[in-house]
């Protein structure tokens, strides 16, 4: 286990590691870091293995990215809230995250919103640079169907989320004001299969959208 987690701080080279992150780099269960682009989709077993554990009660959930272009392709996210009483407990945490995400190499969208309750922060990510060959050839598709590039949910967001709810828990008894997790149920992802239903959408926005301009011509 130790040889374990050398490995995988072997791996991570940065100014930025503290010792109260490279704690957090050994104690979290983490999949390899990949070291491709454009990053592979999730696959089943990335789903069983490590999304799973975070997803619902762990806080995390899985939708589509919310974009104002009628029209857009459909691109999965993941994204979390966390409830902070203090905002200055909430502008510390943001300021850990940034520097998680720069160890990373891997940047989410991070928003503070008040609310009634206190400050809310959320984190969005996704990989721009993805492709969803690897999960097409294992159900079947034919990856040549649709563009190189496909944004959406890879290994590369989940080692981030696995990353980002360590520090917040192990953090806890740090901050002023106890923070909380924000659960929501509207986007309860129970299984492989219905995350996988998600994913067949993305592809087929995606196909619809790679075809227009021969539709239009």
């Amino acid at each position: 286990m130790a040889t374990a987690a050398a490995a995988r701080l072997s791996s991570i080279r940065s100014p930025l590691l503290t010792p109260t992150l490279e704690h957090l780099f050994t104690s979290t269960k983490l999949p390899d870091r990949p070291r491709k682009w454009p990053t592979q989709w999730l696959k089943e077993e990335h789903f069983v293995d490590h999304l799973s554990s975070i997803l619902n009660d762990g806080g995390w959930r899985v939708s589509f990215l919310q974009q104002h272009v009628p029209a857009s392709p459909k691109y999965t996210i993941l994204s979390a809230q966390f409830l902070f009483p203090k905002v200055l407990d909430a502008s510390r945490f943001i300021n850990d995250i940034c520097y998680l995400s720069e160890i990373e190499q891997h940047h989410p969208k991070l928003t503070l919103d008040p609310i009634r309750s206190g400050f809310v922060v959320s984190v969005d990510t996704h990989t721009h640079s993805a492709t969803p060959a690897l999960f097409m050839d294992a159900i079947g598709l034919d990856p040549a169907s649709l563009p190189k590039v496909v944004p959406g949910i890879t290994l590369r967001d989940v080692r981030l989320a696995k990353l980002i709810s360590t520090y917040f828990t192990e953090q806890m008894p740090s901050f002023e004001s106890p923070p909380s997790l924000k659960v929501s149920t509207e986007d309860f992802i129970p299984s492989w299969e219905v995350f996988k239903t998600m994913l067949l959408e993305s592809v087929v926005s995606n196909v619809k959208m790679e075809q227009l301009p021969e539709a239009h011509s």
